[in-house]
This record gives structure tokens, sequence and C-alpha cells, in this order.
């Protein structure tokens, strides 16, 4: 992928995954950052030293990426997982007590992140509430 700053250079991103070619670009102007999610990675790169990233264990599948309402943090949903990012790349924290399986993010608003799983594989989806500050289950 090719990205191009606003001086007008550009830089080109080679994200590697593991399954499908889907790919999803977020810009996150608050922490100087673009969030990829490619072919089930997830990768956080500084937009101005795009040498500088953070990238998940190969092991965890990404399926989801959302902002929290003020841009503060971003949220990673793998499919047992939530991790949440803060603007300067790091990782705050992870649940991975969700009780289910591939996890959807629904919406970040008023400190609350909904998530979806389902509790079996294929089966019905639930409805789980986490605090976005520290990721504990409400």
């Amino acid at each position: 992928m090719r990205f191009w700053k606003a001086d007008g250079s550009s830089w080109v991103g080679n994200f590697q995954g593991l399954q499908d070619w889907s790919a999803k670009v977020a810009l996150w102007p608050e922490a100087g950052s673009i969030a990829v999610l490619a072919m089930d990675s997830f990768y956080l790169v500084d937009a101005g030293r795009p040498d500088s990233y953070v990238t998940l264990d190969s092991q965890n599948l990404v399926d989801d990426i959302i902002l929290e309402e003020e841009h503060g943090m971003r949220f990673v949903a793998t499919s047992t997982s939530i991790l949440a990012f803060g603007k300067d790349r790091r990782q705050i924290w992870t649940q991975s007590d969700l009780g289910g399986y591939d996890a959807q993010l629904t919406q970040c608003a008023k400190g609350l992140l909904t998530i979806e799983v389902e509790e079996e594989l294929g089966g019905a989806r639930k409805t789980i509430l986490l605090s976005a500050k520290d990721g504990v289950i409400l």
C-alpha cells in the first residue's frame, strides 16, 4: 500500500498476513498513526516514521478495530480477546476472558466498549460490556 504525506512525499507499506486478502486502513490523527488490518493481521504505524510500528503475534487473527469515542484509545478484536492501545502505540490492557469466540466490536460510547461474541463457534451471539478504561467486564 502506498501512503502520501501532506508534503507530497510517499512511502510504501508491505503488510503481511495469514488468511484473506482484505485490508482496512484507519487514520488516527490524534495519535499521529495509521491502523492497518490486513489479512487478519494488525499494524499500528507511526505516520511520520513508518519504520516504527506495532504488530501482534501471528497467532492472533484480528477481526476488527475501533476507536474510543474521544480518540484516545484504539481497540483491537482478535477471535478470543480485546486489546487496547494508547496514543503512544503501546498496549494498555488485554481482556481474554470473553467467554466466547469471534469477538466483534460494536461500539464505544460513554466509556463502555460493546462486544459481541459467539458462545460456541457458529452459535448464538451474546453482548459483553467492557470498561474502555481498563478492560474490566461489566
